[in-house]
């Protein structure tokens, strides 16, 4: 079986380095495979002579002679050996079983490289303070193009491999002519979404559209989201005579024993009589499981489980209606 060797390339967040780590590579075993990792050494160094190729450098700081102090890089490249059905040479009459079982091995040397790519940023972005290259868990997606060449002739693979990890979404409802109208009128107006909004989205994707999911994060998001939400309906219901009370409670939540979930309740039914407890008690437990599993998170660590988290996250958006639907003396 030909053995070939794979260059992948993988777009990053203005990675800041000083000169003296142009061009420094080293090797990582990951999966069973030597990874090596290199950062360019100078602009189009992964261009491989096309006018087409991505910057492999953003910003940059120069002295005065012109010699670079810190560069941002935009490019990083993965180089995996394997062997491989396909080697050099055209690709006529090759059956689809070789194909597949290509990308097959291509797949595994990619996931092996995105993980060493990952585990870079990640330690990178935690230990040196350079946050602005993504979320934690955040994966590396393939950009520009993946050379392949056999190790032992040289020549180009005639083949091409096609990430598998974006993955789209099962569309069930989609955006119509009014949403987007709704749309387009918010951005006019310069309205932004609510904050508990983003917050859960963010929690949503983090959930189930985020590679990997994270389990963690998304509960914490969904809790912080609920208590945003409550807190905030409660300020805009509350009458102005016990506006200074309500603050002292919100400020003070040990003091008057209001808990997370308890503002749906006892909070709620002091400034405008209604509580999700007694109105839905399901929903309610299910805003305690939230909070609970919350605690959990932050406290001990632990990771919920998938089931717990899609369940956090049912109950939590049906709670997220009845706060933002929260009325004096009556919810919808």
């Amino acid at each position: 079986m030909p053995r070939i060797k794979a260059d992948f390339h993988f777009a990053v967040e203005a990675l800041a380095v000083e000169a003296e780590l142009l061009g420094v590579d080293a090797t990582i075993v990951r999966n069973g495979y030597d990874v090596h990792l290199t950062i360019p050494a100078a602009d189009d160094d992964f261009s491989y002579g096309r006018s087409d190729a991505p910057m492999e450098f953003g910003g940059d700081t120069q002295r005065a002679d012109g010699e670079f102090i810190n560069r941002s890089v935009l490019l990083l490249r993965a180089t995996v050996e394997l062997d491989a059905p396909l080697g050099g040479g055209p690709l006529s009459d090759v059956p689809n079983d070789v194909r597949e079982a290509n990308q097959a091995a291509l797949a595994l040397a990619a996931d092996a490289a995105r993980l060493v790519v990952r585990e870079y940023i990640e330690h990178v972005r935690v230990r040196f303070g350079q946050y602005w290259l993504g979320r934690s868990g955040h994966q590396p997606r393939l950009t520009w193009r993946t050379e392949l060449r056999d190790v032992v002739t040289g020549e180009r693979v005639r083949t091409t491999y096609r990430d598998p990890l974006i993955a789209f979404p099962i569309i069930e409802v989609g955006m119509g002519r009014a949403e987007h109208g709704q749309v387009v009128e918010a951005i006019a107006s310069q309205a932004s979404p609510a904050l508990h909004e983003s917050l859960f989205a963010d929690a949503k994707y983090l959930a189930w559209a985020a590679s990997p999911a994270q389990p963690r994060e998304a509960v914490l998001l969904a809790a912080i989201a609920c208590e945003v939400a409550i807190r905030e309906s409660l300020r805009n219901i509350c009458p102005p005579v016990a506006r200074s009370i309500l603050e002292f409670a919100l400020a003070n939540p040990r003091d008057v024993s209001v808990q997370a979930a308890s503002l749906y309740d006892k909070a709620a039914h002091a400034v405008a009589g209604v509580s999700l407890r007694k109105e839905d008690p399901a929903t309610y437990k299910e805003l305690e499981k939230l909070f609970a599993d919350r605690n959990r998170v932050a406290h001990k660590g632990e990771t919920p489980s998938s089931e717990e988290v899609a369940a956090d996250l049912r109950g939590a958006e049906r709670a997220l209606r009845w706060a933002s639907n929260l009325c004096v003396g009556s919810s919808a």
